[in-house]
């Protein structure tokens, strides 16, 4: 019994340590690691550097055209020893300084946790190398290295590049025409580069232009920079063409041309500047808000049309204008290849005839063009030669044809679109032709013209009839004349 108790005693005493952490240790970190959360399972951390190597072996973080690197990444356990199999990722920063190869960028340590990749030359400049690792049971890690690209001053030029031309559209404006988006130069950009493609700074560039018009040459030479770029500037002369600069390394016969830069857009001249209206004819004398719209065109002295932007201010003597196609708050536009719109509204003061002028601003000199549309009336038409009774008797029973002539009541044509009918007609047969009025190419005082022809009852018997003739207008204004009809 006295054994039962002791052995008992000893259970008890053991589990009492145990619930206060007594005897095992702690099971917090430690210098070799930490406990992962999730698993409950201690994720041990590694180490690695990363060295950069010439193609002969030396230490170095200068690369340039004529020699590579080797980026060496070393991995350790938490102990401090080599791990072998272990792929590591290799990424340079910027792509355009330096690329790797393999274009993978990932590598396997070695037997003595080694793992190599070539960094091969871009463009000059500086970048940095990352390399990352990760192995079963340990956290990620990661090293950097920084190195720079440069050119070799005594590198030996093999081309010469057209690189890109500004502005990226190859086209200047003519002297003189420059303003808000306009330039009236280009710059163009050449590039010296070896057998490798790589840049060679200070090498000097002799530069010639071929146009069929004179054009300016900022300077004849010019030095390459560090990434072995040289810009050649052109400004526009007096007169269009089209220009080539040839760029030459000094001392040498390698050549190459840029691409074609026009030189077009000049200022805009008052010959070429029109104005065009899109209906000659509205019906916004008795109505509010009738729209119409008016286009500009301008074209330089050379009949190029000019460069966006160029404003147009409009006036009118009726209604109101709303610029830039009816979306804006201003009475102007802004061109856009070479031409620009407003809109124009109908509303007080209302006349019959409506005027336009466009006005802009070429240098010192200030354009004009006008136009004009009648803005015809609703209401009350003027139907001159009309008959408002016709007798037909046994001597002349046979069909009436006469003229009518139609006006607004200003005196202007009807409306464009109006329609022409005869309803209700009772004992007789109307006709008029044509039935539908179409716009004049003229703001005069006009009337249109039509044709009335009543055919009456066969034999005409003793008796009464009438027609109506109704004037419907587009925004559906109806008018009505009466005729009536007598049998003898």
């Amino acid at each position: 019994m006295a054994m039962f108790l002791r052995l008992l005693t000893g259970l008890f005493l053991s589990a009492f340590l145990a619930a206060c952490g007594g005897g095992g240790g702690s099971s917090g970190s430690n210098s070799f690691g930490s406990t992962d959360p999730g698993t409950g399972q201690t994720t041990k951390t590694g180490k690695m550097d990363v060295t950069l190597f010439d193609s002969n072996g030396s230490p170095t973080n200068v690369i340039n055209n004529a020699n590579g690197l080797i980026a060496r990444a070393r991995v350790y356990n938490n102990t401090g020893t080599p791990v072998a199999g272990v792929v590591v990722k290799f990424g340079v920063d910027d792509a355009n300084v330096a690329t790797l190869s393999p274009g993978t960028g990932s590598a396997l340590t070695n037997e003595n946790g080694v793992a190599e990749i070539a960094i091969k030359a871009g463009n000059p400049g500086a970048t940095s190398i990352t390399a990352s690792a990760t192995w079963t049971g340990f956290a990620a890690i990661s090293a950097k290295a920084t190195f720079s690209v440069g050119s070799l001053q005594d590198a030996i030029p093999f081309a010469v590049n057209f690189v890109s031309a500004s502005p990226s559209t190859k086209s200047i404006v003519i002297k003189g025409a420059g303003g808000n988006g306009r330039t009236e130069i280009a710059l163009l950009t050449f590039r010296v580069v070896d057998g490798n493609n790589g840049g060679i700074k200070n090498k000097k560039v002799n530069f010639t232009a071929k146009s069929s018009a004179p054009v300016n040459l900022a300077t004849t030479s010019g030095v390459t920079d560090s990434n072995g770029n040289v810009v050649a500037t052109v400004s526009s002369g007096t007169q269009p063409t089209s220009v080539l600069v040839s760029a030459t390394v000094d001392g040498t016969s390698i050549a190459t041309s840029s691409d074609t830069v026009s030189v077009t857009t000049g200022v805009p001249t008052q010959t070429s500047f029109s104005l065009g209206v899109e209906k000659i004819n509205v019906e916004g004398f008795d109505s509010f808000g009738i729209k119409n719209k008016l286009t500009a065109y301008l074209a330089d002295a050379n009949g190029g049309v000019v460069a966006d932007g160029v404003a147009v201010v409009f006036t009118t003597n009726s209604g109101a204008i709303i610029g830039d196609d009816g979306n804006a708050d201003t009475a102007r536009c802004l061109t856009k290849n070479g031409s620009c719109s407003v809109t124009w509204q109908s509303q007080n003061p209302q006349l019959p005839v409506v005027r336009v002028v466009a006005t802009a601003v070429s240098g010192s000199e200030n354009l004009s063009a006008n136009t004009g549309f009648t803005n015809s009336a609703s209401w009350n038409p003027t139907v001159e030669g009309w008959q408002p009774s016709v007798v037909f008797g046994s001597a002349t029973c046979g069909d009436l044809n006469y003229k009518i002539y139609l006006s607004d009541r200003n005196g202007y044509q009807l409306p464009a679109g109006t329609v022409l009918s005869f309803i209700d007609s009772t004992n007789v047969t109307a006709t008029i032709s044509p039935t539908t009025i179409t716009a004049f190419n003229t703001i005069d005082f006009k009337k249109t013209e039509h044709t009335v022809i009543l055919k009456p009852t066969d034999k005409c018997p003793k008796g009464f009839g009438s027609t109506t003739l109704q004037i419907e207008t587009p925004n559906k204004v109806k008018e009505t004349k009466v005729i009536s009809i007598t049998y003898n």
